[in-house]
């Protein structure tokens, strides 16, 4: 099955994953672009969910976008391995509220009833026979989308950030490849990308709130904490469990899985908030 999926990516792809810096949009938010043409746009999913891809990066979330074909078995081999499910749990709104994402039909015409008695199977469950939890859009407005690039080959998923950045994610020679067969593994790349965002946008070693001065950050094993009237520091994971409590200043990190966690520091003054990232 994988050398199935390789085999048809190694002969279709023609663009191996890039990173753009558009200029700002009118409104002063980020414009998407990918391959240099601005393609943002609004759709209605079937399950009835508006989805506004630029109002997704104005609010802040990443965006993965998967453009996909009903007819393309890759595709599906992608959609029924659970992976896209899996990400969208940790990192969607029932997680940590980071990303957002959406499943856009690339062939015109298909219709819902198209969608649900596929030649391969049911595209709006997932493989345990559950509604897919992220939008599916039958729209020509999203597919032109993917069309004004036209990367050569499905499936195309996209990674967005806030910053106005795109990284390709599903071709033969990507910064990462989401794998449908390495699970783990690509759960983590994904990790790498939510983090290096977290890093931009959090400011890395700059607390919100009350004075305090955290270091170094990105952090291997130690954390050092320099803050007056302190009480106490915790660390939470980005589902939002509390993962680390400590009292002192200087806070072992080995006990942590390699991630961005939220800390915060109690002083006499208030709380200190920001983002930590453990290698």
């Amino acid at each position: 099955m994988k050398r199935l999926v390789l085999a048809f990516m190694a002969l279709t792809a023609v663009l191996s994953a890039t990173a753009q810096n558009p200029a700002d949009a009118p409104n002063g938010s980020k414009a998407l672009t990918w391959h240099g043409v601005r393609s943002p746009f609004t759709a209605t999913s079937i399950q009835g969910q508006t989805v506004d891809l630029q109002a997704w990066i104005d609010s802040g979330f990443c965006v993965i976008i998967d453009f996909s074909a009903t007819w393309c078995y890759p595709c599906w081999l992608l959609h029924n391995s659970g992976l896209l499910e899996d990400i969208y749990a940790q990192w969607g709104p029932r997680g940590s509220n980071q990303l957002r994402m959406a499943w856009v039909e690339t062939q015109p015409g298909t219709t819902v009833n198209s969608l649900r008695n596929g030649s391969y199977g049911d595209w709006t469950k997932t493989r345990e026979g559950e509604d897919v939890p992220y939008p599916i859009l039958l729209s020509s407005t999203a597919s032109r989308s993917f069309s004004a690039g036209d990367p050569g080959y499905i499936p195309y998923v996209v990674f967005l950030t806030p910053e106005g950045q795109y990284t390709s994610i599903y071709n033969d020679e990507p910064d990462i490849v989401l794998d449908p067969d390495d699970k783990p593994g690509t759960m983590t790349r994904v990790g790498d990308l939510m983090a290096a965002h977290a890093a931009r946008s959090a400011g890395i070693g700059e607390a919100r709130g009350h004075s305090a001065h955290i270091y170094p950050n990105p952090a291997a094993d130690r954390l050092h904490i320099e803050a007056e009237g302190m009480v106490r520091a915790d660390i939470y994971d980005m589902g939002g469990r509390r993962v680390l409590t400590a009292t002192e200043r200087d806070i072992s990190l080995q006990g942590l899985q390699p991630a961005v966690y939220t800390l915060v520091v109690t002083t006499a003054e208030g709380r200190t908030s920001c983002q930590i990232i453990k290698r």
